[in-house]
């Protein structure tokens, strides 16, 4: 349920990737032993980071909107606890204040759903200087870290299911 709902976020529902991972149930966040629940039952989902390779502005919008679709879910046992973002590539610059009046809808929507925790957004300080993109040019909701897919790895060892 929890693989549907993130491909559901993600625009794809692949197959192979829901397969991959039919095994994994929701978990309780304060089990010491991470027992598995059942989709339907009270609790959380495992949390999600998601490496963002969407460099088009219509996939990055789509891909907010339904985390926002997904925010509106009435029962939190259908959804992840956390959602993380990592962004590391060319979408970069579709945050950056100078480009705000053509972006409007992703900076804003990104800054809504950050506010109402929805979603945790993280940007490649690497990449961002690969880019020539300054830290002041970023909104200040955005994390910045130093090597995003080296902050995907320590979401993943502290229990992030990576999609």
């Amino acid at each position: 349920m929890r693989i549907l709902l993130v491909a559901l976020l993600l625009g794809t529902c692949p197959i192979a990737v829901a397969e991959n991972y039919s095994n994994i149930g929701p978990v309780l966040s304060d089990s010491p032993q991470n027992k598995t629940i059942k989709p339907g039952e009270p609790g959380e989902h495992q949390p999600v980071v998601i490496d963002v390779v969407l460099h088009d502005k219509d996939a990055i919008l789509s891909m907010l909107r339904r985390a926002e679709s997904l925010a509106m879910t009435p029962n939190p046992a259908e959804r992840p606890r956390q959602i993380a973002l990592v962004l590391h590539g060319p979408e970069i610059r579709h945050f950056k204040i100078s480009n705000y009046s053509e972006n409007r809808e992703i900076v804003d929507l990104a800054a809504k759903l950050d506010a109402f925790n929805v979603i945790d957004i993280k940007m490649c300080n690497t990449a961002m200087n690969e880019l020539e993109v300054n830290k002041r040019e970023i909104p200040a909701f955005i994390e910045i870290v130093p090597f995003g897919p080296g902050e995907v790895q320590q979401l993943e060892t502290e229990g992030f299911l990576k999609l």
